[in-house]
């Protein structure tokens, strides 16, 4: 999962922070930390590709027929885990299949989103809500256009107390309210959204809405329009797909393991399971936190290519009845989808 750590800046990061300051005309520069502690940092930052998803540089290798990594000489050697997660990423959103580039993969490359992103527009463009789709892999691939989502410094706060299907869903709703008002500023401000946000969203949802073209039926109302916007994001995060440990719980667990808790700000208070689409780690405070979430259906996971899905028919002593029992089980990763219990012949 993406981790957000604090960490101080390094020497040299620190040096050209200083000549960015006096980049008009010269100043002075007043670092707020002693003499020693600048001394005691490292002298260069770690490079980029020892600490970044490396996913969408491995697609655009398999676009350019270069094959994986180990293709090009690399001034800095990406890590062997990187590599490992970015290739098994692709394989999962069926982005390249047996080490060569599929046409989901090539269809991906239109689009100057993540992999994730790109996944769920392609889909989106299949399942002919291409336009929709297009919008949300832009609010996902933007700053957050709910003010109220960015100044609670760390405490996020209930921000409406909404209920529905799909965080991103919601955010949609909002995008279209602000396109209603015409973009403006001040209205936006009464509505809680960020004026700055909310226009880059509308230049990169008019960027993807050129490249995306629509290629299945229309949806017949707007409910059945969302069911396919969320079918569409589950295609991007299969691997975060997650069951609430209880009804009504925050507490979740994924099917591959581990768990986390689903903010507070989510509107997905109901649904048994979902997508985790903005996860963030926090190790020591607290556990993993979902801060948005996209319901799903249990019938979707069966039309995933995944190895995931298992059906298990086995014979299991019941103590309590002393009989044995016949016990079929369908599962997704660790989460149990269905499962029945008869008494064996």
């Amino acid at each position: 999962l993406p981790r957000l750590e604090l960490s101080k800046v390094s020497r040299s990061s620190a040096t050209q922070r200083a000549g960015r300051a006096g980049r008009t005309r010269p100043g002075r520069v007043i670092r707020l930390y002693t003499r020693g502690d600048f001394e005691a940092r490292p002298e260069h930052d770690a490079p980029e590709i020892r600490r970044a998803d490396l996913s969408e540089a491995l697609l655009t290798l398999y676009g350019a027929g270069l094959g994986g990594f180990d293709a090009v000489a690399w001034l800095d050697p990406p890590p062997d885990a990187a590599k490992s997660a970015a290739e098994a990423l692709l394989s999962g959103l069926g982005a390249v299949q047996g080490g060569t580039i599929t046409e989901i993969g090539r269809r991906m490359l239109a689009f100057p989103l993540h992999p994730r992103l790109a996944r769920v527009a392609v889909e989106a463009e299949r399942l002919g809500v291409a336009r929709r789709g297009a919008l949300a892999a832009a609010l996902l691939s933007e700053r957050d256009i709910r003010r109220a989502a960015r100044t609670a410094f760390g405490q996020r706060r209930t921000l409406d107390g909404a209920r529905g299907d799909s965080d991103v869903i919601e955010l949609m709703d909002r995008f279209d309210e602000a396109r209603d008002a015409r973009f403006d500023a001040q209205s936006l401000g009464r509505m809680g959204l960020d004026h700055r946000s909310v226009r880059a969203v509308d230049r990169a949802r008019s960027q993807l809405e050129r490249v995306a073209r629509d290629s299945g039926p229309e949806p017949g109302d707007l409910p059945e329009e969302e069911r396919r916007v969320r079918r569409a994001l589950l295609t991007g995060f299969a691997d975060r797909v997650a069951k609430r440990a209880r009804p009504g719980a925050a507490e979740l667990v994924f099917a591959r393991g581990g768990g986390a808790k689903l903010s507070e700000d989510s509107v997905v208070h109901d649904a048994p399971l979902l997508i985790a689409v903005d996860v963030e780690e926090r190790p020591g405070r607290g556990g993993n936190v979902v801060r948005v979430a996209s319901a799903v259906e249990a019938d979707w996971l069966l039309d995933l290519s995944s190895d995931a899905l298992c059906e298990s028919d086995e014979l299991v002593w019941n103590a309590a009845s002393q009989r044995v029992d016949r016990l079929e089980r369908l599962s997704f990763g660790l989460l149990v989808l269905d499962e029945s219990r008869t008494r064996a012949p």
